[in-house]
Parts: C-alpha cells; sequence; structure tokens
C-alpha cells in the first residue's frame, strides 16, 4: 500500500486542508473585500473522478452522505455524460463529479489528440 492511501496521510491531509479553509475564512471576515474576489471560486469548487480504478459511485455516494451530515443543501444531477454531486453550504458550493462510463464502471475509450509541436509555442 503506498503512503497517501494509508490512514493516517488520510487524516493529516484533511487536517491540513481544514486549517488552510479555517485560514481563508479568517481572511474573508478580516478583509470583506476578499469575499468579493473569492466569490466565484467559492461557488465553483468540483473534484473529478478521473482514475478507471476509483468506485465512482462509491465516491459520489460516500461525498453526498458527508456533506448532508454537515448540514449542507445536497442535490444530485444525473445527466447522460456525468453524475455530479453538489453540496451547497450556504455560499459556497463543492461538487464532485464523474463521467458515465467511470459510473457504469466501464473502461474510459482512448484518447486520441494532435500533440502540441514546439512551433505552437
Amino acid at each position: 500500500m503506498s503512503t497517501h492511501m494509508t490512514p493516517g496521510w488520510r487524516l493529516a491531509l484533511a487536517r491540513e486542508q481544514a486549517e488552510g479553509l479555517r485560514s481563508v475564512a479568517r481572511m474573508i471576515e478580516h478583509d470583506p473585500d476578499q469575499a468579493v474576489v473569492l466569490n466565484l471560486p467559492l461557488r465553483a469548487m468540483c473534484a473529478y473522478v478521473v482514475s478507471a480504478n476509483a468506485d465512482a459511485r462509491a465516491i459520489l455516494t460516500s461525498f453526498r452522505r458527508a456533506a448532508t451530515a454537515a448540514g449542507a443543501e445536497v442535490r444530485v444531477e444525473n445527466e447522460p455524460d456525468f453524475c455530479r454531486v453538489v453540496a451547497r453550504f450556504g455560499p459556497v458550493e463543492v461538487s464532485v463529479q464523474a463521467d458515465a462510463a467511470l459510473m457504469a464502471d466501464l473502461p474510459a475509450p482512448p484518447v486520441v489528440y494532435i500533440p502540441l509541436d514546439d512551433e505552437e509555442a
């Protein structure tokens, strides 16, 4: 098991993230002009389930359960191409989204693109 998967690592990450969010909250309370600057990013925080090895349904279910327990207003958006769970904590909105293929536990299709060349830089 890699280090980032251990319960101790997850707990440390959770504590660091929570402290960071408390610091942002203190900054906004101390300088209300920052609330205007941060209005859009705080209304548009979104995480994407991208790994085919992840259990997208379990991740979205866990997020929905945790957000509901924390008092958020929660909605689920089931679209043809993706599923998104949106949690609204007052004016702060956080969502987690997974593509339909991950929700159906299907392998992602191969992606083909034209590589960026040196002349485009």
